[in-house]
């Protein structure tokens, strides 16, 4: 269906008015979430859908993406923005206010409960530590002293063997509770 130019206009006017409202919904989410990713996503899917809504639009209006679609599309965006947008901008800056100091404080008192509350597991917690630190330490020194000292570590050797003699009557090992057997063999 053929529409004149200023209907044209008009319609895609009236459309880009309407579309403000997306706008808008960017625009809290990009206040709710000022972080600069968020920005760069809003404004990107903004203009991806805007192209996409001039597209079908003009193809309803005649089949043709026409100079007079884009600009009354794009005026009614910027109508939108400069007359009510900027009332709803106000309104939205000071729901905005009202949420970020009521969460803010209530985010305050629930990391300062957190605080303490760790603060005191903590505390708990060191002297319970402590006393199996100590415990370790004493086991830890009780074990080191049964060890021999590293000139004393090679066992059984010659030398230690012939001095157990010398010492003990030329009994080996000390003599107690060892078998003493000679033995021969036959051939």
């Amino acid at each position: 269906m053929n529409h004149s130019i200023i209907d044209c206009f008009m319609i895609a006017f009236l459309c880009g008015l309407a579309f403000g409202v997306v706008y808008e919904l960017l625009r809290i989410a990009r206040r709710l979430l000022p972080f600069q990713i968020v920005t760069v996503i809003c404004d990107i899917s903004f203009f991806i859908a805007a192209a996409f809504f001039v597209f079908k639009l003009s193809l309803y209006l005649g089949n043709y993406i026409r100079i007079y679609t884009l600009l009354g599309f794009g005026s009614g965006v910027f109508t939108y923005i400069q007359t009510i947008g900027r009332l709803i901008y106000f309104l939205e800056s000071i729901v905005i206010g009202i949420l970020q100091k009521t969460v803010g404080a209530l985010f305050m008192r629930i990391t300062r409960s957190a605080k303490k509350a760790i603060v005191a597991f903590a505390h708990i917690m060191s002297s319970h530590f402590g006393k199996i630190n100590d415990f370790s330490k004493r086991t830890t020194k009780k074990t080191f002293s049964l060890l021999k000292s590293k000139h004393q570590m090679l066992y059984n050797t010659k030398r230690d063997i012939l001095h157990s003699q010398d010492k003990n009557n030329g009994e080996n090992f000390g003599g107690k509770n060892v078998i003493h057997a000679k033995i021969k063999r036959s051939h």
